[in-house]
């Protein structure tokens, strides 16, 4: 959302975040992808303004354990970071394996699509070596292992964008939405019903998305409607 003042509008949101999306639980998670229309996601006051603030559109998927989140993403994203009016947009592979500093991994890589363009992204973890892989178009990009993912699958498959400073663009526009499309997800069948350990992976299936898997952090400042099983749109109301 758009900004008359180059002051910071953190707020709170959701854990200090504001989303637009979509999320669905679902056992035994191994993979996600979906199609992402790029478009723009400006930063508040760019070139002038030095505070923290992104803009992101990703998929992912996530489990709690112990109350502490793990996940792996993927997707593109504009930052700027506090102490500099530098933005650096790029793509973006994330992974949380654990609790310690060591166990987080964001990977910053140049390609950052070009605006108007649409593009697959897809996450994978294989959970017999903790390996997560990340595609762009079908086209490996990354891979990142760790053991905290070792007979780990997700338990709650994501399509969003996300924004951490309200003058922070999301994507899409009342007029021009957003299109998050071909919302897919991939789960292991469990060798025993207690436990991931030895998930098989079976074929990636249509997310079959609800209405009530549809979502907004604030919605005064953004949009998100249900569009079909696979898809859904999302945009700024104030962009």
């Amino acid at each position: 959302s758009s900004s008359s003042s180059c002051a910071a509008r953190v707020a709170g949101g959701s854990s200090g975040h504001y989303y637009a999306g979509a999320k669905k639980s679902v056992p035994h998670l191994l993979g996600c992808k979906a199609d992402f229309d790029t478009m723009a996601m400006r930063l508040p006051c760019e070139g002038s303004a030095t505070f923290d603030a992104f803009s992101t559109i990703w998929t992912g998927i996530m489990k709690s354990v112990g109350g502490n989140m793990k996940w792996g993403q993927i997707g593109i994203t504009r930052r700027r970071t506090a102490g500099s009016a530098a933005v650096v947009e790029y793509l973006k592979y994330e992974i949380q394996a654990g609790t310690a500093a060591a166990d987080y991994h964001r990977e910053q890589q140049p390609g950052f699509p070009a605006i108007g363009t649409n593009q697959n992204y897809e996450c994978v973890v294989d959970p017999a070596t903790g390996r997560w892989d990340f595609l762009v178009g079908g086209v490996a990009k990354f891979n990142w292992t760790h053991a905290g993912w070792i007979g780990e699958s997700g338990t709650r498959v994501d399509y969003n964008a996300e924004v951490y400073d309200l003058g922070s663009q999301m994507p899409g526009t009342a007029a021009s939405k957003c299109h998050i499309t071909n919302c897919q997800y991939k789960q292991g069948t469990p060798g025993s019903s207690s436990s991931s350990s030895g998930l098989t992976p079976g074929p990636y299936v249509n997310a079959g998305l609800a209405a009530a898997n549809v979502f907004v952090t604030s919605a005064t400042e953004h949009g998100a409607t249900f569009v079909s099983g696979t898809a859904l749109d999302i945009w700024d109301k104030n962009p």
